[in-house]
């Protein structure tokens, strides 16, 4: 088969005609031809679709049943064909279809406001970056009015950084409004239905120069006399600055932000306003689990209780106390075990077992290992949970989805007397807003008859 640009390795199997490959997966390794370093996001099956029934296009045999891309972890990509079991013959091939997204050259993009009819119109942005922003009252301004920086009863902007922590925190607000402007900021916590109060201060600016007169830095901060304190090489500059004070969560909490407009002042489109709210929800710790699972046979199994459990704020993306990353940095440090790096965020190396009963489920079945797991056996979490998180957000602001990032690393498998071992690395690159549990399922290696 060929990839653009790239290398790809052959089907790892050694057989003959009339042999019987069982169902399983063929790893192939993608390389760059000039070594550049590739990402699994970059290839897709050639037009093909997976359902049920198998791949739907693209030139794809029938015996494949799914392709998961992955890293390697060193600048090539991973292909994992899974495929049932067929009876080879003459004229037997793996026929498969990689797609890789064209490299294109983009010229330099500027971003900022495009629209000329708004108040902080740039024309030198070739890209809108939805930051424009208009008068707006309610109807009383039209939006297609001139209006600058220097209207003094208008608030431009405001907003702030959505804190990502359960714990107490304080964030400041980003507020852009004249002189003349009077408004509240109010933050209503809808899962408690507690309203939180915003404090404000003053900053002191370094000034450099003495050689201004203060009737000069009048005209220059429009401020009043009384207004202008001048020590040393500070002048201490009144200015709102908000902050809210974020108490402790317990449990995922919805909140509304909004501006009241006060004394004839006038909201910019895109203010949060009491009609149209800036809504979003702040996170509690989640938290990421490995066990083993069967679906096929699942009566035949006892699995004891899976001791690898992370758990975290979400969108976390867990930095090790050492340089060393398993298994990239081999290389560097050939004596590196993915065992030692147990104990290191992120990092879990892990020992899972299973108990096969011939007679469970009625009936008397064997069974026998038909090859080590891989660590493309991982199963993701049920779409399920998602569902619940959207169903929770359906009257909130919607947010991307941030799901767990995980991977499996050095597994070895051991299957005697009907007693299952599983041991390997289990590493978490990032957490995610819901509860997830991952397993490695037992039926992709045991076979069961």
């Amino acid at each position: 088969m060929a990839v653009d640009n790239c290398n790809v390795t052959d089907f790892d199997y050694n057989v003959f005609q009339g042999d019987v490959v069982p169902a399983g997966i063929a790893n192939l390794t993608i390389s760059e031809i000039t070594g550049a370093a590739l990402d699994f996001t970059e290839f897709s099956i050639g037009g093909a679709v997976f359902s049920q029934g198998g791949w739907i296009g693209g030139n794809v045999a029938t015996e494949i049943t799914k392709v998961v891309f992955t890293n390697n972890n060193d600048g090539t990509v991973n292909a994992a064909v899974y495929h049932t079991s067929f009876v080879v013959n003459n004229f037997m091939e793996i026929r498969l279809d990689i797609d890789r997204k064209p490299v294109q050259e983009h010229p330099p993009i500027a971003k900022g406001c495009t629209d000329p009819n708004a108040v902080n119109y740039n024309p030198l942005a070739t890209s809108d970056d939805g930051s424009c922003f208009y008068p707006n009252n309610g109807g009383d301004v039209d939006a297609n009015d001139h209006v600058s920086l220097n209207d003094g009863n208008v608030v431009f902007h405001a907003s702030f950084e959505l804190p990502d922590t359960k714990d107490p925190v304080a964030v400041d607000v980003s507020l852009n409004k004249g002189k003349d402007a009077d408004c509240d900021l109010v933050l209503y916590n809808k899962t408690t239905g507690d309203y939180y109060s915003f404090t404000t201060g003053s900053f002191a600016k370094k000034y450099s120069s003495r050689s201004n007169t203060s009737d000069g830095l009048k005209n220059i901060l429009d401020i009043t006399e009384k207004e202008l304190l001048e020590g040393g090489d500070f002048i201490y500059i009144p200015k709102n600055i908000y902050s809210i004070n974020f108490p402790a969560i317990s449990v995922n909490t919805d909140y509304s932000f909004y501006v009241i407009p006060k004394n004839n002042t006038v909201l910019a489109d895109g203010v949060p306003s009491e009609e149209n709210p800036y809504e979003f929800k702040r996170y509690i710790d989640t938290t990421i689990t490995l066990a083993l699972t069967s679906s096929s046979h699942s009566s035949n199994w006892t699995f004891a209780a899976s001791d690898v459990t992370f758990t975290d704020r979400p969108g976390k993306k867990p930095k090790a106390y050492t340089p060393l990353v398993w298994p990239r940095d081999i290389g560097i440090e050939p004596d590196l075990k993915s065992s030692d790096m147990d104990g290191q965020p992120g990092y879990k190396y892990f020992t899972l077992t299973g108990t096969f009963d011939p007679s469970g489920g009625g009936g008397s079945k064997s069974a026998s290992k038909s090859r080590d797991a891989y660590v493309t056996d991982i199963s993701t979490p049920l779409a399920s949970q998602y569902d619940e998180y959207e169903k929770d957000t359906i009257n909130v602001r919607r947010e991307p989805i941030v799901d767990a990032r995980v991977s499996l690393h050095d597994l070895t498998t051991t299957f005697s007397a009907n007693s299952l071992t599983v041991k390997g690395l289990f590493k978490v690159d990032r957490f995610g807003r819901v509860n997830e549990s991952f397993t490695i399922a037992v039926d992709n290696f045991i076979t069961v008859t």
